[in-house]
């Protein structure tokens, strides 16, 4: 597949001299007045401009927030290779007691005999092993959780039958097998440290040269070295979040702003929380209203071709940007020579839910970033590397026009199939932890249930449609594995049940319950985290249901593509109004 020529893009004209640094202060010029409607819609009549002071100011200066990982110790602060080292023997030696405390409770207490009991307590002991050597000897090492973990159970399995093997040619040599022993936990105590440090929690090349050399400085006294850019706004009734995002992106200190398109539907009730914001940049489009349909797709489509800018920008009505959001993205773009950058979200408010969906790891589906990574075909969905969200992206119009999004579908996972067909084309995307919007979660199970039932609809048109993703791969993948393994285990309890030997099956389904816990106790440490377990269990059986309910059908495209037509005629005829 030939790379389109992502070095002739817009952002080859942006300027590289002087560093805007890590602050950045928001826009306070005057905003221009008379928010402006295409001439097929009735104008807007409020009088007066609204300018970004006061408590407006602060609704729109919303601060960056702290980088998710940000907690990690920089580099090097796991200490030196003897450290590191030290550190990694002191908890193989506490594993080891732990386990062997394990076995003798399983033996005397519950029974076990000698190979079921030395099973479970290796179980135990190497996955204790991996978190202790995790989140302490290399602890400064930003891997990603689960590629640490299956590398960290393979290597374990690599040598045991190595450790074994050895220890069988010392005691055929005729060594003590006290010495044998020896000597095979010291030849394998620096093999697996080794294994640990070079390949399991080896440090990853990341993209810090880009934000080392500094970001461009893009001042207001000459917008034109700048590319042009739209940002355009899907929205449907959201006039409970939409006047803090559009303040967000009006405030903005990126001096070259074209436009800030909003489209909804004919009478939107989102319209209402706009009024007293009289900035021409601001565009409000209206198509025929649809009702119980999902449409952001032929939204955000419309709401681009209206526009004529070098660049687009892409947001979420229901998100509040910062205020270096466009200057530093743009930035970001340049530095990386990418046609599309990316970036995740964060919760505005500080709520039960807001924090389950930003620190839960199990069932994690708004994308959190803790490290700037290149989405490429090969790496779409897989490896801990979630694919970006069209709630937070800038393109080039170029991009767009090579790789539009698809009016047709009108499911959930709209983002990914889009971003899936432009790495497909062989685009690379930029997916920063430097760009994080503050974005309104669901607020409730309820509402999160929804949502992912939603989302495994689309998930599951999505597998339908692109089975070659790795991200389809691995979603079809848990579509089979998952229910397998529920009737694998409920097969297992009845059989224990029937014939009355439940101690090793309630053993087991208790160290599972209490891993999964502390798995996400782990991530988030906090004492509400011990909640997130039994909640991420409902919304993982209602994605697994919509998911595998959805692959049955295998229904790709229903009635909704007559009324995409139906729309596109009606937009045409609204276009042509304008024009006269």
């Amino acid at each position: 597949m030939t790379r389109p020529p992502q070095e002739d893009s817009a952002w080859t004209a942006l300027p590289s001299r002087s560093h805007l640094g890590s602050e950045y202060s928001i826009d306070a010029r005057p905003q221009h007045p008379g928010a402006s409607r295409p001439r097929a819609q009735p104008c807007r009549t409020d009088g007066g401009a609204e300018p970004l002071s006061g408590s407006a100011m602060r609704t729109a200066a919303v601060t960056t927030p702290r980088k998710p990982g940000a907690h990690r110790r920089p580099a090097g602060a796991g200490g030196g290779g003897s450290a590191r080292f030290v550190t990694f023997g002191v908890i193989g030696a506490t594993v080891f007691l732990l386990g062997l405390g394990v076995q003798i409770a399983l033996v005397r207490w519950w029974h076990f005999d000698a190979l079921w009991s030395y099973i479970v307590q290796g179980i135990i002991s190497v996955e204790v092993s991996f978190l202790l050597n995790r989140y302490w000897t290399w602890r400064d090492v930003d891997v990603p959780f689960f590629q640490a973990l299956w590398k960290f159970n393979a290597q374990k399995t690599v040598a045991t039958v190595g450790n074994t093997a050895a220890y069988d040619v010392f005691i055929l040599s005729g060594m003590p097998y006290i010495a044998a022993n020896i000597a095979t936990t010291a030849i394998f105590t620096v093999i697996n440290y080794q294994s640990a440090d070079k390949w399991i929690f080896a440090r990853q090349r990341g993209f810090s040269d880009i934000f080392a050399a500094g970001l461009p400085n893009f001042g207001h006294g000459s917008p034109a070295p700048c590319p042009s850019v739209s940002i355009v706004v899907p929205c449907k009734n959201n006039q409970r979040t939409i006047r803090p995002t559009v303040l967000s992106l009006l405030g903005q200190n990126y001096p070259n702003i074209e436009k800030v398109v909003l489209v909804g539907s004919t009478g939107d009730a989102t319209w209402a929380a706009l009024d007293g914001i009289t900035d021409s940049r601001l565009v409000i489009l209206e198509q025929p209203n649809s009702p119980g349909t999902r449409d952001p797709n032929v939204k955000r489509d419309w709401g681009i071709r209206e526009t004529t800018s070098e660049l687009i920008a892409l947001a979420d009505s229901d998100i509040v940007m910062p205020p270096d959001w466009l200057s530093k993205g743009i930035a970001l773009m340049r530095a990386a020579r990418v046609e599309c950058v990316a970036g995740g979200m964060q919760t505005i408010t500080d709520s039960f839910w807001g924090r389950f969906v930003d620190r839960t790891s199990l069932a994690a589906k708004t994308p959190r970033v803790p490290r700037s990574y290149m989405v490429t075909e090969r790496n779409f969905g897989a490896n801990s590397c979630k694919p970006p969200i069209t709630a937070n992206v800038i393109i080039t119009r170029g991009l767009y026009a090579a790789c539009p999004l698809d009016i047709r579908w009108c499911y959930g996972y709209e983002d990914y199939e889009w971003f899936w067909r432009v790495v497909r084309r062989g685009y690379r995307i930029l997916f920063s932890h430097e760009l994080v919007g503050r974005h309104h979660h669901r607020n409730s199970l309820r509402a999160l249930c929804q949502e992912y039932r939603r989302a495994s609809e689309g998930c599951a048109k999505f597998v339908i449609r692109h089975p070659d993703s790795p991200f389809a791969a691995k979603r079809r993948n848990q579509a089979i594995l998952l229910p397998l393994a529920a009737f694998v285990a409920t097969l297992a309890a009845g059989t224990a049940f029937i014939f009355q030997d439940g101690a090793a099956l309630a053993v087991t389904a208790g160290i599972g319950v209490i891993a999964i816990v502390l798995w996400e106790y782990q991530a988030a440490r906090t004492v509400e985290s011990l909640l997130y377990a039994p909640i991420n269990l409902v919304l993982g059986l209602v994605f697994l249901y919509g998911l595998v309910r959805g692959l049955i059908q295998r229904s790709e495209i229903d009635s909704f593509a007559q009324v995409v037509e139906s729309r596109a005629v009606a937009v045409a005829d609204t276009s042509s109004a304008a024009g006269r």
